[in-house]
């Protein structure tokens, strides 16, 4: 399979994790995070670069979209989508 990601464009961390295709289940249904991992908001905004902890991962609800509601120190909490999120670096 090609890489067909826009690594340049900065997407290359969100379509293209290797964590996120699993041979035992189609493409999508494996949620990219889990409770307890430390992540940060990715997207563009003034949120960008918070990081905070994945505290509850929703089912998704037949269109394979998990999202994730994060917990940060100051002790707020907003659910994200996977692309506006990703892991922090250890």
């Amino acid at each position: 399979m090609q890489n067909t990601c826009l690594s340049e464009a900065g997407w290359y961390s969100v379509c293209c994790r290797t964590d996120m295709a699993r041979p035992e289940a189609p493409f999508g249904r494996i949620p990219q995070f889990k409770v307890g991992d430390k992540v940060f908001v990715a997207m563009l905004g003034p949120e960008r670069g918070r990081e905070g902890v994945v505290i509850h991962v929703t089912d998704h609800a037949g269109d394979f979209v998990h999202r994730y509601d994060v917990g940060f120190s100051d002790g707020t909490l907003k659910r994200y989508f996977g692309f506006e999120i990703d892991l922090v670096p250890t």
